[in-house]
């Protein structure tokens, strides 16, 4: 007979979020430690192609005998990219939300069958893009929205990473792992989440590595604008490097009233119009953050933020530039002239 204590546990167990981890790598390694830690969730499956050693839940290196086995609701993918869209499809088809980690989908036309499996199953998706859970990006995106630093006139974003020589056999040097789809989704999604899509974008990617046998590019710079109306408009530009001495990520945002800057995701500094200094250092656990918010989005307590709905919007703009920066017919100003007649010098959109 189970004692009043005993009963508690088994009640408070049985009322939490069952969750299964697909994908047993960095990772998601990280998810489990996070949910762990979550009064609301518990893993009660882990499905990877190599046999996790964990003894104290069952493990799977089948998803479909996953499925069928354990009751779940919510299943978390933290597979390569190309992995993505056939883990999501079965775990929508068995009724059972999404946590995916970014890229939303490998292109727009994928992305949106992800969104439709998503309404037609009833069950609710989010992208781990977790810079929309950052305390010094939503304060950010609140002072754009609110006025304090006027008319955004430019934006410029440096995001680096210190990888080692990369290993032919990581997925992540594959091509469906490509810069701007991978490490470069994340700041083209805050500029969806933050501005809109832009209207034009250009683009360049290092598509040979310096690295031999490495598929995946290194670098990759993205050059954009956003029209604001009356003749206004944004412009930016995104920096991207995979193989640097040092990690950074640095993300300006300059107004007619004031300047944003955001370090490494954590410290903020404001520079108003008198050249007055402001700043601030944010804690981040954006992991915790977006699954206490999902789970409350599964319960229909609120609106999910970086929802399918979301995303669709920075696909289109990820699929653009990716589009313009495999373009072979580039243009040289230096080696061909270009008439004046060719170029919009008033900024008018046409």
């Amino acid at each position: 007979m189970l004692t009043d204590n005993k009963a508690d546990t088994l009640i408070c167990e049985e009322a939490k979020l069952k969750v299964g981890i697909i994908g047993f790598g960095k990772r998601g390694k990280e998810y489990f430690n996070k949910i762990e830690g979550n009064s609301e969730m518990i893993v009660v499956a882990i499905c990877d192609v190599m046999e996790p050693e964990i003894t104290s839940i069952p493990t799977f290196t089948n998803l479909d005998e996953m499925i069928t086995s354990v009751p779940m609701d919510i299943g978390v993918v933290c597979v390569p990219h190309n992995q993505h869209f056939e883990a999501c499809e079965k775990l929508m088809k068995n009724g059972i939300h999404v946590i995916k980690e970014k890229p939303f989908a490998l292109s727009s036309e994928e992305a949106e069958k992800l969104h439709n499996l998503a309404k037609e199953n009833n069950v609710q998706i989010i992208i781990g893009t977790q810079r929309r859970f950052f305390p010094a990006y939503k304060k950010c995106k609140e002072l754009i929205e609110n006025g304090t630093i006027g008319t955004v006139s430019a934006v410029d974003i440096r995001y680096t990473l210190n990888h080692n020589c990369p290993n032919p056999d990581n997925w992540r040097t594959q091509e469906s792992a490509d810069i701007i789809l991978d490490m470069g989704y994340h700041m083209l999604d805050v500029i969806t989440w933050m501005f809109g899509a832009p209207e034009e974008v250009y683009g360049l990617q290092n598509e040979r590595n310096h690295y031999e046998k490495i598929k995946a590019g290194n670098s990759a710079t993205i050059t954009f604008r956003k029209f604001l109306g009356n003749e206004k408009y944004t412009i930016g530009n995104v920096f991207l490097v995979r193989y640097f001495h040092k990690k950074e990520e640095q993300f300006t945002v300059i107004g007619t009233k004031g300047t944003i800057v955001i370090k490494d995701g954590k410290e903020f500094v404001y520079l108003d119009s008198n050249q007055e200094m402001k700043s601030e250092v944010f804690e981040n656990d954006s992991h915790s953050t977006m699954l206490h918010h999902f789970v409350d989005a599964v319960k229909g307590k609120q609106e999910l933020r970086s929802s399918s709905s979301n995303h669709m919007e920075t696909m289109k703009f990820v699929d653009s530039v990716r589009k313009v920066s495999e373009a072979t017919n580039l243009i040289c100003p230096v080696m061909t002239p270009i008439s004046n007649k060719n170029i919009n010098l008033k900024g008018k959109k046409k």
